[in-house]
């Protein structure tokens, strides 16, 4: 029978949580009622709490261990195949001992909310900079390909102004459909996601079907978020095509982190309702 509350320690054992041998893993000086929150800020442990269909996780990534994690992984295989795919589940960072926690996101399966903690993991020991790079390359070098140089024509010719009737056959044919399409109108200060080119590949089938409309501030992966937002503001600020080679590790549900190369070319267009648009055209190597 599964434990309605237990802890996972650094040995992928699991512990009911009211066990009194839990007492004697903390030491002198902490109080009873706070051990099993002792044990995820110190020890690397990970708390498990259920509630009629909810699992409540609980972790602290700076010390959490694999092992703890690989015991997470066995004891929601064994909860899902008990208790059928219904459930949701909630996962809670303790990065301060001060604070009980906080529900950072809530999944609909035991893969996305395994994939996310292992990501935060991962995240926490590489910085953004390592994450997402990217090298500036020179517009000249771009025009080097047929087609952006005929995109970058477009663009000129039409005096930044966005007509879809000489961008869209350009972008969807000549462009092999990989691109994206962002969108900032002048009362809103984020992006929405206004098209995504149909030969992209994007991990998270789920994800993925309710991309369009989607403001970029509600990526999963919030450090791609920032990034891709600090880019498109440079695009737009400057109001000229930028040209870059990147590499990126982009953190999607369904599939955890994936890692991408490419070169990309922003191209920032004004429509005539002064609706900024940005064309992201991407180009594997």
């Amino acid at each position: 029978m599964t434990p309605t509350a237990c802890l996972i320690d650094d040995k992928a054992r699991v512990w009911d949580a009211g066990c009194a041998s839990l007492r004697a893993l903390c030491g002198l000086g902490v109080p009873i009622g706070d051990t099993a929150h002792f044990l995820v800020q110190t020890a690397g442990f990970i708390r498990v709490e259920i509630a009629k269909r909810a699992v409540h996780i609980a972790f602290n990534p700076h010390c959490v261990t694999p092992l703890a994690i690989s015991g997470l992984t066995a004891f929601l295989d064994r909860y899902r195949s008990d208790n059928g795919p219904d459930v949701v589940f909630c996962l809670s960072v303790r990065d301060d001992i001060a604070t009980p926690g906080r529900v950072v996101e809530i999944f609909g399966s035991s893969r996305q909310i395994l994939n996310r903690l292992q990501f935060i993991t991962r995240e926490v020991g590489m910085p953004d900079d390592e994450r997402f790079a990217r090298r500036s390359l020179s517009i000249a070098e771009a025009a080097r390909d047929r087609c952006l140089a005929r995109f970058l024509e477009t663009w000129r010719l039409e005096n930044g102004a966005f007509n879809p009737d000489a961008v869209t056959p350009i972008l969807r044919s000549e462009l092999d459909g990989r691109y994206w399409l962002f969108e900032r109108t002048p009362e809103r200060r984020s992006y929405a996601i206004g098209e995504v080119g149909p030969a992209l590949r994007i991990p998270d089938p789920h994800f993925s079907a309710r991309l369009r409309g989607t403001d970029v501030n509600a990526l999963p992966d919030t450090s791609c978020a920032r990034w891709l937002s600090k880019t498109l503001d440079e695009v737009r600020r400057t109001g000229r095509p930028l040209y870059d080679e990147v590499s990126a590790h982009i953190f999607w549900p369904e599939t955890g982190i994936v890692a991408r190369r490419y070169r990309r070319l922003m191209v920032p267009w004004v429509n005539l309702s002064g609706r900024v648009i940005i064309t992201s055209i991407i180009r594997p190597y």
